[in-house]
């Protein structure tokens, strides 16, 4: 019965330290398992509302992403985030796609 008490108690802490701070949303396995990391960044990306929901449930694809260095500006390139689960509020965040002829 302890030990149950004591699976609850630590769950419940995940909880609340994982809705307290910061947490990583998306890592690229392979490339720290191809590749020596030696220096890395914390950098802000601006995300649309259904892109947050996308990244809160784990989404995010970055295995063939890579960040390049503009100017003074990290840019982060192929990275893929799909839209939330559920539907957005306004139909001006549906993602359309226009082609030309």
């Amino acid at each position: 019965m302890a030990r149950a008490k004591q699976i609850q108690e630590k769950r419940a802490q995940k909880r609340v330290d994982a809705n307290a701070g910061d947490r990583v949303v998306a890592t690229n396995r392979r490339a720290r398992y191809d590749y020596e990391i030696i220096e890395t960044l914390e950098c802000g990306i601006m995300l649309s509302g259904s892109e947050v929901k996308s990244l809160r449930e784990g989404k995010a694809q970055i295995a063939e992403s890579y960040a390049r260095f503009d100017d003074t500006e990290l840019w982060l390139y192929q990275m893929h985030v799909p839209p939330g689960s559920t539907p957005p509020a306004s139909a001006a965040t549906i993602p359309t796609v226009v082609a030309s002829s």
